[in-house]
C-alpha cells in the first residue's frame, strides 16, 4: 500500500513540474518568435519601412516591433556569409548552419540555385 502511495505521489510531482517547464518554455519561445510579419501585399519589400514600422508600434496592443531582412534575400543577393554575419550581429557558424538548412530544406545545392530560387519568386530583383 505504502509503494502505491509513494508511486502516485512521485507521479503527481512529476506531473506537476512537466506541466510548469513546459509553461515556461512555451513562454520563453513566444517572448523571442514574432507573433506577426508584415509584409508588402506582392511580396516585395515595404515601399516605406519606417513608416509601416511607425504604424505598427502606435498600435496599444503592440509591445515591440523591429524591421527584418530575410536572411535568405541577403544570401540569394550575394552577401558573403561573413558579411552577412556581422550585419545581423551574429556569428560566422550560426550563419553557416542556417544557410546549410535552409538549402537542406529546399532542396538546393548550391548558391546559383539559390539565388535562382530568389529570383524566380521575387526575392531579389
Amino acid at each position: 500500500m505504502l509503494g502505491i502511495a509513494l508511486g502516485v505521489a512521485a507521479l503527481i510531482i512529476v506531473l506537476s513540474v512537466m506541466n510548469g517547464f513546459q509553461k515556461d518554455v512555451a513562454g520563453r519561445m513566444l517572448s523571442v518568435i514574432s507573433h506577426v510579419e508584415v509584409f508588402s501585399p506582392d511580396g516585395a519589400a515595404l515601399p516605406d519601412p519606417q513608416r509601416t514600422l511607425n504604424e505598427v508600434r502606435a498600435n496599444p496592443e503592440v509591445i515591440g516591433a523591429a524591421p527584418f531582412i530575410g536572411a535568405q534575400g541577403l544570401l540569394a543577393r550575394g552577401e558573403t556569409i561573413g558579411h552577412l554575419a556581422v550585419s545581423l550581429s551574429l556569428s560566422v557558424k550560426t550563419v553557416s548552419t542556417y544557410r546549410t538548412r535552409v538549402m537542406e530544406k529546399m532542396s538546393l545545392a548550391s548558391n546559383s540555385d539559390l539565388t535562382y530560387y530568389a529570383l524566380k519568386n521575387g526575392l531579389i530583383q
